[in-house]
């Protein structure tokens, strides 16, 4: 007569482990996908965002010609602003440019200035 090996309970000893992992991950994916993002910081200005970087310094080179040498995404009056630092071709001193992160208008361009 043949010998049934000893089983080990029933399928949930294994699938329990699987389905305890898989809940997390689950419950992060539908809180992401229905916006509940718990992001703080530069990653909400990052989502808000619509403008690129790359985007952002193709709009600053088109107002001023030269070199982007520093950008930076922060906060301007609740919204998400680029701002991007130009080395001029010209002398000159260095120029800011501010661009809507949301919009991809500008804001303003201004000369840095040392005080």
């Amino acid at each position: 007569m043949e010998q049934v090996p000893e089983q080990r309970g029933s399928n949930l000893y294994y699938t329990l482990p699987i389905i305890a992992a898989a809940v997390p991950i689950a419950y992060l994916l539908a809180r992401r996908a229905i916006g509940g993002c718990r992001c703080t910081g530069r990653h909400q200005l990052l989502h808000k965002s619509h403008l690129g970087m790359q985007d952002a310094i193709e709009v600053a080179l088109d107002l001023v010609s030269g070199t982007p040498i520093e950008i930076d995404l922060q906060e301007h009056h609740g919204r998400p602003v680029w701002e991007v630092e130009i080395v001029p071709e010209k002398s000159g001193p260095v120029r800011q440019v501010l661009i809507d992160a949301v919009e991809g208008s500008v804001i303003e361009v201004r000369a840095e200035t040392d005080v």
